[in-house]
């Protein structure tokens, strides 16, 4: 079978790598919150809001120095050259107030999450979730860093992906609708104030050379934007020349919903970033030495309930021109059910061949799935859609020339929230008319239900007859329901003790929330005239073996209630001859 030119030139860097540099160094961890990957060539930290910036007292013991100047903060170091990290880069926040993180444009409202020194925002809640590496039996191995977050009901989700002899950051990002409206003129941006090597330069140097190389809405729709230092000839401490080859950081996507741009400082309008207001965005413009940073921006449009958009672009940290074609790095994410709708699941893999037909397997709670043909679309994602809540994990994505495998588990949630809920008669014992309150123990918004009824908001319902009757409680958050019974009754009013097995005997008996003690009747003058027990049929009409006469007759009830309380209620009733 013949291999395609790229695919062949991914074996031979592959096997190339494998025999060269058989120590590959792939590692990510969490660490107080913050996040931490590296390969050979580059290592970053992901700060919490997302953003490149963790902390540097945080920084693991296999990560080499970042030069870190007065900001305390680790973004992203390189090392082009390959010299065992003699001669490297960054890091690209030191000294100074260099500014790095993103924004998402919400029908013109915008929220921001950056990292530098002095103006940290934070607009969109998240956390870096997870730390893992990962091994493709076709390509390199690779790091990754998740970190997810939501604003507006839209769940952001965003892959940090380093492989282990690249030299770029792979940064993926899935916005999935979670709210019951379209959410309307979406726009993405991504800024970096790119101060390079400027700590191992001699005096401090700021400046960096621009180029929009390339843009989203030319044929190829490929954007790219460079920053660049020259070389620096000074000899360190240590006898090497500091930085032989000078540095870069590009901004790249091939997408034609990007733009990239150079121009501003603290970049926060995402729209304005796209459209080019007060930014230089004409392809093959060049500036020299200017203390700017460089953008990416995405115009996603509408996305309507349910609805997932994908992006993905790259940090570039070596020269490189249009023709860079990164190997795949695939990402797995996931989007637990809908409220009300328990098998709306889905998993989504990104980074594969666009419109390439894939065949795609899992285990679900540790059964092997029945194999299926999807096709990537044009944005190199598959949607595994229709999911059930459990566990899945073992993934293979399977072309004419490879399989990749993904040791991961995703967890699938269903979106039940547990609650509790009891009955509370507020009514008295054998009242015409019953009345109950239903008290719930959970957390959201409920209705009730009585019987065959309607559902309403109020937990009371009144005027409820006699006999075995069936309330409804539903959360609304995702229409778990749980059902619970009464049996009303009431003592007989009458009796007629003629011998004809009807009505014979008068007694109460004992039912789910009524254990009867004793009840003791009495004639109109309070003679007592019988007592009977739980156990006993009734009072049969006599007293000393005489019928009594056709009257009313009055009773006192010893119960124990619900709470198992003792209590007592008094009444009548008639006998009839």
């Amino acid at each position: 079978m013949l291999l395609t030119n790229k695919r062949y030139t991914y074996l031979f860097v592959f096997l190339f790598f494998f025999f060269e540099f058989s120590y590959s160094q792939v590692e990510a961890v969490i660490i107080d919150n913050e996040g931490w990957a590296k390969g050979n060539y580059i290592e970053i930290g992901i700060g919490r809001p997302g953003s490149f910036g963790a902390r540097t007292e945080n920084k693991p013991a296999s990560f080499h120095e970042n030069r870190e100047y007065l900001t305390n903060k680790f973004g992203f170091i390189a090392n082009p050259q390959k010299d065992n990290w003699i001669d490297y880069d960054g890091d690209f926040f030191t000294p100074g107030i260099a500014e790095e993180g993103f924004t998402l444009e919400i029908n013109g409202v915008n929220y921001s999450n950056n990292s530098n020194p002095r103006n940290v925002s934070f607009d969109i809640p998240g956390k870096v979730s997870s730390a893992s590496t990962l091994l493709s039996s076709c390509y390199s191995d690779y790091s990754q860093l998740f970190w997810e977050g939501e604003i507006e009901n839209l769940q952001v989700k965003r892959f940090y992906n380093i492989t282990s002899d690249g030299l770029f950051i792979k940064m993926s990002t899935i916005i999935y609708n979670a709210s019951s409206e379209t959410k309307r003129n979406l726009f993405f941006m991504h800024s970096v104030d790119p101060d390079n090597n400027q700590v191992i330069l001699n005096p401090y140097e700021f400046n960096t050379d621009m180029e929009i190389i390339s843009q989203g809405s030319s044929t190829n729709n490929i954007s790219f934007v460079s920053a660049s230092q020259p070389p620096s000839f000074n000899v360190n401490d240590l006898g090497f020349i500091d930085d032989s080859d000078g540095s870069v950081v590009s901004f790249y996507a091939l997408d034609s919903r990007s733009r990239v741009s150079y121009g501003g400082f603290f970049n926060r309008m995402a729209s304005e970033v796209w459209n080019g207001y007060a930014f230089t965005t004409a392809e093959g413009s060049t500036s020299t030495q200017v203390d700017e940073a460089i953008s990416i921006a995405f115009n996603l449009g509408n996305i309507a309930p349910d609805e997932t958009t994908v992006f993905t672009y790259y940090y570039i940290l070596e020269e490189l021109d249009v023709s860079f074609d990164p190997p795949p790095v695939i990402n797995i994410s996931h989007v637990n059910p809908l409220p009300c709708e328990p098998d709306t699941g889905q998993i989504i893999a990104i980074g594969l061949d666009p419109n390439e037909n894939y065949t795609t397997g899992y285990t679900f709670n540790g059964i092997p799935s029945t194999p299926e043909i999807y096709t990537a679309d044009t944005n190199g994602s598959i949607t595994l859609s229709s999911l059930a809540s459990g566990m899945y994990s073992n993934f293979t994505f399977t072309d004419a020339l490879c399989e990749n495998e993904i040791d991961t588990q995703i967890e699938i949630l269903s979106s039940f929230t547990p609650f509790d809920a009891t009955l509370k008669v507020t009514s008295p014992l054998f009242a015409v008319s019953n009345a109950v309150e239903i008290i719930v123990v959970g957390d959201g918004e409920f209705e009730f239900r009585l019987d065959e009824g309607a559902y309403q908001t109020s937990n009371i319902f009144s005027n409820i007859g006699q006999g075995l009757h069936h309330f409804y409680i539903r959360n609304n958050l995702d229409c778990h329901e749980i059902i619970l019974e009464k049996l009303f009754f009431n003592y007989p009013s009458f009796f007629t003790p003629n011998g004809d097995n009807i009505h014979d005997y008068w007694s109460i008996e004992s039912a789910a929330s009524l254990q009867v003690l004793k009840v003791s009747i009495y004639n109109r003058h309070g003679k007592l005239l019988k007592q009977i027990g739980s156990n006993s049929h009734g009072w049969d009409g006599t007293f000393n073996g005489d019928f009594a006469p056709t009257d009313d007759y009055w009773f006192t009830l010893h119960y124990l209630d619900d709470e198992n309380e003792e209590r007592i209620f008094n009444g009548h009733f008639t006998l009839k001859r």
